[in-house]
């Protein structure tokens, strides 16, 4: 062990925090979090020839080591990720797919909303669902919530009243909040209705959907009734396109993780509403240290992104720590998620 170890082995305190173990050349090769410093750091370099391969291929390489005390171990986690997407260590599990998921995201942080595709989550006061399996999907619920609906499609700043209506109002596709032809409330009624059909409640907008059909075929409306018939099908087909896994209709990841020789890999399947969306595998490369269980490090990091949306149940397959646990329910927390 060379001298600058041994220094910082014995400065170590007994605090929460993160500890950056870097080579020879000072690049930063692993980024941990300990609730304790004093004890996880030590534990590398003590019950030598004790570890798996893979940390004693880390051990071997660490030239000194940095540390930083935090004030709880929840900020020695946020820390910690942060750290890990600055620096990318070779050591650490990026834990990244090649999949990225659209949502629809609902501007509920705007005087009057409308529905959009959004690559991302952001903490922008928007309300976000998904994720879904593919563009088409969203692309077909948005414009059917517009055409049902007639929120608007125009990303225009509306604070100020406009002095006309555009064409989109003329051709009854949107009720013109842009002139105030329709109060706020009764606005936010219909963003209350088109959030339900957003989150997959289509029997009861189909049911109202046949009523409307009826009705204009009987005073003889028969382009708008056929539109209506058009209306229905779409929402049908969508229908079908999701496959219901779970009868509750809850929302769920089930995170199941397989063990290899050479490679690890963890995959995360996403139910929302019951209807399976789609999975994402996640490779873990041979040479990369893990320093809790594996699934535990990974259900960690990856709901600490915003991106992958706050489920009501997750489902592992094998038991995660209280330490995980713990962490997860403060992340979802802050989602709107107990």
């Amino acid at each position: 062990m060379n001298p600058k170890i041994s220094a910082v082995l014995a400065s170590l305190p007994d605090r929460p925090g993160v500890y950056l173990m870097k080579a020879e050349s000072g690049a930063v090769i692993y980024v941990g979090k300990a609730k304790n410093l004093k004890n996880r750091v030590k534990s590398y370099f003590l019950n030598a020839g004790g570890h798996d391969v893979k940390t004693e291929a880390l051990v071997s390489n660490i030239d000194d080591i940095e540390y930083i005390i935090t004030s709880s171990e929840h900020e020695a986690f946020i820390l910690e990720n942060s750290l890990i997407k600055k620096h990318r260590p070779r050591y650490n599990i990026m834990f990244k797919d090649d999949k990225t998921y659209p949502f629809i995201k609902l501007t509920v942080n705007e005087e009057w909303p409308r529905a959009e595709l959004a690559r991302k989550v952001e903490k922008d006061g928007a309300e976000y669902y998904g994720p879904f399996s593919d563009q088409w999907s969203v692309r077909v619920i948005i414009k059917l919530a517009q055409d049902i609906y007639n929120i608007r499609s125009c990303a225009l700043n509306l604070s100020a009243p406009r002095k006309k209506p555009c064409l989109q109002y003329h051709i009854g596709r949107c009720v013109a909040p842009c002139v105030r032809y329709i109060s706020e409330i009764e606005y936010s009624n219909i963003i209350s209705a088109v959030r339900e059909f957003i989150r997959g409640d289509y029997a009861a907008v189909i049911e109202n959907l046949k009523a409307s059909m009826g009705k204009a075929a009987a005073e003889f409306k028969f382009e708008k009734a056929a539109a209506i018939r058009d209306q229905i099908q779409s929402i049908e087909n969508i229908s079908k396109k999701q496959n219901i896994v779970c009868a509750d209709l809850a929302d769920r990841d089930i995170i199941a993780e397989a063990r290899g020789s050479m490679i690890d890999v963890i995959e995360v399947f996403i139910v929302r509403r019951g209807v399976l969306l789609g999975h994402s595998p996640f490779v873990i490369e041979g040479d990369k240290v893990a320093e809790t269980a594996l699934i535990d490090d990974f259900v960690q990091r990856y709901y600490s992104s915003d991106e992958n949306g706050a489920p009501e149940e997750i489902i592992t397959s094998s038991a995660l720590c209280d330490q995980t646990i713990a962490l997860v329910e403060e992340l979802l927390k802050t989602r709107g998620r107990k």
